[in-house]
């Protein structure tokens, strides 16, 4: 994870900006990177400026959450059409 931009601009809109790569927790293999940039203004109402950070947080861990989902979908699909004889 490399995060190049966390804060809020001159106008309270939040920014978000990252690299991020998810590896094989037991080979340390490269199975997917992405780049994010996310950003929200400040809702109506709101008087902290973290808030529209916390909605950006969120963001990004969903987009990194639905790609660790497709990954474990795609890995389901090769096993079912994997030979047994190759076993897992």
């Amino acid at each position: 994870l490399n995060v190049m931009r966390f804060e809020n601009d001159a106008d309270g809109r939040a920014q978000l900006r990252a690299q991020w790569a998810i590896l094989d927790g037991r080979t340390g293999k490269v199975l997917a990177t992405g780049d994010s940039d996310i950003s929200s203004a400040p809702r109506p109402g709101e008087t902290a400026p973290s808030a529209a950070l916390s909605r950006d947080l969120a963001t990004f861990s969903q987009q990194i959450a639905s790609r660790i989902v497709q990954l474990d979908q795609l890995k389901a699909r090769i096993a079912e059409h994997r030979p047994e004889s190759q076993g897992p």
